[in-house]
């Protein structure tokens, strides 16, 4: 989503004003984190962040997958410590002739107020 567009999105008055979101650099130790929270997201929210049905198998070899040598990885975290909300972005392989290239993507468990933390995402500096 572009920044404009996402800040017409914003709440006008969010949830989260005035309190800290405690976000974190992941690591391979925090796979089963990462996987229990992605199997929480329903249906809808599974296509919305992988762009197809999602079985629970194919996000297990996402999760497999994720090389934190070389991605970043970033977590959300509610005030209990809860992963909420999630930042993956993946350096892609260099193509001969051409700079390498980045895919980022992102989603969030609904409950934790995803406005506020939409807006966090895309209005970063």
């Amino acid at each position: 989503m572009h920044n404009l567009l996402a800040s017409n999105h914003l709440p006008s008055q969010p949830a989260m004003a005035g309190q800290v979101v405690p976000v974190r650099e992941l690591h391979a130790e925090h796979r089963p984190q990462i996987f229990g929270h992605l199997l929480q997201l329903a249906d809808k929210d599974r296509r919305l962040r992988f762009g197809t049905q999602t079985p629970d198998e194919v996000i297990h070899h996402y999760v497999d997958g994720i090389d934190f040598d070389q991605d970043a990885v970033f977590g959300v975290f509610d005030t209990d410590l809860k992963l909420i909300g999630l930042a993956h972005l993946a350096y892609l392989p260099a193509i001969k002739g051409q700079h390498g290239q980045q895919s980022s993507e992102c989603q969030y468990c609904p409950r934790a107020a995803p406005r506020d933390l939409e807006a966090l995402y895309y209005n970063a500096p």
